[in-house]
């Protein structure tokens, strides 16, 4: 019996298909707080920060983590 439990959406992000990911989603698309000041591109985001949950740190600094220790 499986026991393990996991942070919530961790099994949808995983089962998500990879090509689907990457070709699927729009590059218009801006971090919720963030800005561009200058440029053809400008823009600010009318809402304020926010962090990002352990679940989305867990997934966007894992495959760092591994490639910094292949390297050490």
């Amino acid at each position: 019996m499986n026991t393990k439990t996991y942070l919530p959406g961790l099994k949808t992000a995983l089962e998500f298909p990879l090509v689907e990911a990457l070709f699927g989603r729009r590059a218009r698309r801006f971090c919720v707080g963030a800005s561009i000041p200058d440029g053809p591109l400008a823009f600010t985001s009318r809402h304020q920060p926010l962090p990002l949950s352990e679940l989305e740190w867990q997934i966007g600094t894992r495959p760092m983590k591994c490639k910094v220790a292949k390297y050490t």
